[in-house]
C-alpha cells in the first residue's frame, strides 16, 4: 500500500455507510465494497475532510498522531478517503450529482449490485434441501382468524384465449433448438416494451403509455436484446427503441458466453434464442419523484414488465424465462452503460418450446 503524493488533495468519500460489528464500528464505501474499522480519532480525521485538504497539510495538522501517513494511506486504500481527480473520486461525484434519491436508496442499490451468484446449481439445491430439513420453509398460506366468506370458483370455469394463456404461463429452463422468427421477436418487444400511445401535457411534457403500468407513467425501463438465434436478424446486442419500434446495433457477433456470465452462469441461458436485459434510466423516475421510495416503485415497474413478457411469449407458443440473478458490472460492460444514470435491473429470455 502506497501513501498519497504530498501534493494530492484528499476528501472524505460521499458514498459511505457505517454499522457496528463485533470488533467495533466499520465504515464501508458502498460503491467499491471496501471498508475499514473506525476509531474515534479516525472519525475526527474524516470530519476534517468534508472539503478537500492537501495530504501534506493534513499530515502537518495531525503530526501528533502516531503513524498518521500510514493511517491516511490505509483510508485511501479502503476508498474511505479519496484522492481528488482519481477514478474513485470521479465515480463518487457522478453518483452524488446523478442520484437525487438519498443514501438509503444509494446504499441498497450499489451494495446489492456487487452480489455474485453461484454457478454450482447442484450444491445450491443440496444446501436448500439441508436448510429445509433443519428449518422447514414457512407456509405458502397466511390464515387470519375471523369470519370467512367462501368465494365462488369462477376462474377455473373461465374459457377463452386470455384465460388459457394465464393458466399456461410457466417459467421454462429448457428451450428447444429451433430459431425464433423475427416477427415473433418484434411482437414480444412491441407488446411488452413498446408504446401504445404518447400523451403530451403542455406544461410537464410528454409521456408514453404501455401495456404495463408504471409509477407516474415515467416508464424508466429500457431493454436490450442479445440475439442468438433469431431468423432474419444477425447475432448481436441491440437496443430496442419503442419510439421507432426499431433495434439499434450496440455490439455485433455472438455474445453467448458474455450473456451467460451476466445471468449468473445459469446454463439454460446459453440455449435461449434471445436474452433481454432490462435497464433503468433513473432520471425519468427521480425527476418526478425525488423521494427514495421511488426506487422501490422502479423495481415494481420491472416486475410488471416481466409478467407481461411471460404472458406475451406464452401466447405466441414460445418458452419464457425471467431472472433477477444479474452480475451487474458484467451487464454494464456488455451493454456499454455507465451503471449510474442507467443500470441493469432484470433479465428475461425466450426460446422455442422443447419437444
Amino acid at each position: 500500500m502506497s501513501e498519497p503524493d504530498p501534493g494530492d488533495l484528499l476528501r472524505r468519500a460521499g458514498a459511505l455507510a457505517g454499522r457496528w460489528h463485533d470488533d467495533g464500528f466499520h465504515v464501508e464505501n458502498y460503491l467499491s465494497g471496501r471498508s475499514a474499522r473506525m476509531s474515534g480519532a479516525v472519525v475526527d480525521l474524516l470530519d476534517m475532510l468534508e472539503q478537500p485538504v492537501g495530504f501534506a497539510d493534513l499530515c502537518d495538522k495531525l503530526a501528533h498522531v502516531p503513524g498518521v501517513k500510514s493511517l491516511i494511506g490505509k483510508l485511501v486504500a479502503a476508498d474511505i478517503v479519496l484522492v481528488c481527480g482519481g477514478a474513485a473520486d470521479a465515480l463518487d461525484r457522478q453518483v452524488a450529482t446523478a442520484w437525487v434519491w438519498d443514501a438509503s436508496a444509494r446504499h441498497f442499490h450499489f451494495h446489492t449490485a456487487r452480489t455474485r451468484f453461484t454457478d454450482d446449481l447442484a450444491a445450491e439445491d443440496l444446501a436448500l434441501k439441508e436448510r429445509a430439513r433443519v428449518q422447514p420453509p414457512p407456509s405458502p398460506f397466511l390464515r387470519r382468524e375471523g369470519e370467512r366468506a367462501v368465494l365462488p370458483d369462477v376462474f377455473s370455469g373461465q374459457r377463452g384465449e386470455f384465460w388459457d394463456v394465464l393458466r399456461r404461463r410457466r417459467t421454462h429452463r429448457v428451450f428447444g433448438p429451433g430459431a425464433v422468427e423475427l416477427a415473433d421477436l418484434a411482437t414480444v418487444l412491441g407488446a411488452t416494451w413498446g408504446a401504445t400511445s404518447e400523451v403530451t401535457d403542455p406544461e410537464v411534457g410528454s409521456h408514453l403509455l404501455k401495456t404495463s403500468p408504471s409509477g407516474g407513467a415515467r416508464h424508466p425501463v429500457e431493454v436490450y436484446v442479445v440475439a442468438r438465434s433469431i431468423g432474419g436478424l444477425a447475432p448481436g446486442v441491440y437496443h430496442y427503441g419503442p419510439g421507432e419500434h426499431a433495434l439499434t446495433l450496440v455490439r455485433q457477433g455472438d455474445h453467448t458466453e458474455e450473456i451467460v456470465e451476466v445471468c449468473g452462469r445459469q446454463p439454460w441461458i446459453g440455449q435461449a434464442a434471445a436474452v433481454f436485459v432490462m435497464t433503468a434510466v433513473m432520471g425519468r423516475s427521480s425527476w418526478k419523484y425525488p423521494q427514495a421510495h421511488a426506487y422501490r416503485v422502479l423495481m415494481m415497474d420491472a416486475g410488471h414488465l416481466g409478467q407481461t413478457f411471460h404472458l406475451v411469449v406464452t401466447a405466441l407458443g414460445l418458452a419464457p424465462f425471467t431472472s433477477a440473478a444479474v452480475h451487474t458490472r458484467d451487464a454494464q460492460e456488455l451493454l456499454g452503460i455507465d451503471g449510474v444514470t442507467e443500470f441493469p435491473v432484470y433479465t428475461a429470455a425466450l426460446g422455442s418450446l422443447p419437444d
